[in-house]
């Protein structure tokens, strides 16, 4: 098993911990995540106070990783050989799209948000 190859899954592994964490807070706060509407108002009431924060940090992270793109792309693709070159010259291309991708979900989640919804 390569490098790459641990490093994604242990990226993935971390992933699957997330959101078993919050399945676990969903049922500790005696909600049924498996039924989404019994549960997604509350979040959203409880979250309402800090989605300007939460936001921010969403925003935040987006720069980061758009400022560290390459970086990013270094430590993954890390090595010798032309698969890594190739892989990497890959990730370089797809900053702009991936950037302008989320630039666009967040104008759409803005937007939402100012029209009330």
């Amino acid at each position: 098993m390569t490098a790459t190859t641990k490093r994604l899954l242990l990226i993935l592994l971390a992933l699957v911990g997330v959101m078993v964490i919050t399945t676990g807070i969903a049922w500790m706060a005696e909600t049924d995540p498996l039924t989404p509407g019994n549960w997604t108002g509350e979040v959203n009431d409880a979250i309402g106070p800090w989605r300007i924060t939460l936001t921010l940090v969403r925003w935040a992270v987006w720069c980061a990783l758009w400022w560290c793109w390459e970086r990013v792309g270094q430590w993954l693709f890390w090595g010798e050989g032309e698969s890594r070159k190739a892989q990497h010259l890959h990730w370089s291309g797809m900053r702009n799209r991936m950037m302008g991708s989320l630039a666009a979900a967040e104008a759409i989640i803005l937007i939402s948000h100012l029209l009330g919804a």
